[in-house]
């Protein structure tokens, strides 16, 4: 999705945030005041699309109530509500080009930054001193990984999210077998090279089994795929360099158990995607991709979430909220865990944190503190219903120590 524009107003598409950019966007305005700050689902196809102006009709007359309210109706901030008049035009562009969901926030001095979501967020209205950007937190971290996607017509590289699909260039490298071999002499290569019993099946050493159709029905056609995949892994170290995340491997079983056996890469994950891809367009790649990435984050949810049991058991983790708010102010807090949609009110001071049952004058809203500050400290967040949350809490912490 590229940036849709109007005079002030750029919707950027938002993916993925690391912990400094989190920071950023939920800290105060420089020049103080009241920030607005609107999440609203979405609709992105159609007719359905017209509800998106209506829904943000909604959230606008609810920000202008909670002004109204607070006798700010002809404050600042209601002045540069005006910045959003062009959005009131039926027809307009912004809202037949939107993703899951939209975050805009609204400051005082008539800036507007406006995010579409991969995710579909609860609508929600929020006023204060800081914009309310706690759903947001799932785009903090999540199993992030290489994939590469094997196809002798076609090979890919891609960078990897639950929420995002990257694809990368693979420089200097040939993209299929057929352009590998009008370039190279694979016999005399294969020559020059002796594959190692020990890289055989990757992880672990075990063999690889070749089977089915494919590149293993013809001698001389599985010798120029190996050549070719020599190639490959040359150009995929070449490309992600360090090494730093996992490389996962999809494809049909010949061709990612032939290049699992030259593979050198050292968190290359034991857990491969058999299938032939060679029928899927771009959009259904991807679907596929996000979808095995968000297993893999359910996978390290549930993970957690087992350890948070056991900590609440043995004292090694927290779930009242005054706790948890000190905890995560002192840099104590792993990993928090949030019933979603859930929010609590209060103040916190050098004494700790007070709850209050109805939100008063002067209180923040809790959870969204230990939000920012376990973001910033590199804690994992887990979003959860209320059914999975120990005894319906809304919220629970593990400690690091």
């Amino acid at each position: 999705m590229s940036d849709i524009s109007t005079p002030d107003i750029v919707l950027r598409p938002l993916d993925s945030l690391d912990a400094d950019h989190f920071k950023q966007l939920s800290s105060a305005p420089p020049c103080g005041g009241q920030v607005a700050t609107l999440l609203l689902p979405m609709e992105k196809k159609g007719a359905e699309t017209r509800k998106n102006r209506i829904t943000f009709k909604n959230a606008l007359g609810d920000l202008r109530e909670q002004l109204e309210a607070l006798g700010m109706k002809q404050g600042k901030l209601a002045v540069a509500l005006r910045g959003l008049a062009p959005l009131d035009a039926p027809t307009h562009a912004f809202w037949q080009h939107q993703r899951e969901g939209l975050a805009m926030i609204l400051r005082e001095d008539g800036r507007i930054d406006c995010f579409g979501l991969p995710f579909r967020p609860d609508a929600y209205v929020h006023l204060g001193e800081t914009p309310y950007l706690r759903p947001l937190a799932r785009l903090i971290g999540g199993f992030e990984a290489h994939v590469l996607v094997l196809d002798l017509d076609r090979v890919r590289l891609f960078r990897a999210t639950r929420w995002r699909v990257e694809e990368m260039e693979l420089q200097h490298t040939p993209l299929s077998l057929a352009e590998a071999m009008a370039t190279d002499d694979p016999e005399k290569s294969l020559q020059q090279r002796t594959v190692s019993s020990s890289n055989l099946g990757g992880e672990g050493g075990a063999t690889t089994a070749f089977h089915g159709h494919g590149i293993t029905g013809d001698e001389t056609r599985r010798k120029r795929a190996r050549r070719f995949f020599e190639q490959v892994e040359n150009g995929v170290r070449a490309t992600i360099g360090k090494l730093e995340l996992p490389l996962v491997l999809f494809g049909p079983d010949d061709e990612v158990g032939l290049y699992r056996s030259l593979n050198h890469h050292p968190k290359l994950c034991p857990g491969d995607i058999r299938f032939n891809a060679s029928h899927l367009d771009r959009g259904r790649l991807d679907t596929m991709i996000r979808d095995w990435m968000a297993e893999r984050d359910a996978a390290q949810r549930t993970k957690n979430l087992e350890s948070l049991h056991a900590g609440l058991a043995k004292g090694g983790a927290l779930d009242r909220i005054d706790e948890i708010v000190r905890a995560a102010d002192n840099g104590r807090v792993s990993t928090l865990f949030l019933q979603t949609g859930a929010r609590r009110f209060g103040v916190v001071d050098a004494e700790g944190a007070t709850v209050h049952p109805q939100p008063e004058p002067g209180d923040e809203e809790l959870l969204g503190r230990a939000v920012r500050t376990v973001a910033s400290q590199g804690g994992d967040i887990h979003f959860l219903a209320a059914d999975a949350m120990p005894d319906g809490r809304p919220a629970a912490a593990l400690l690091r120590f």
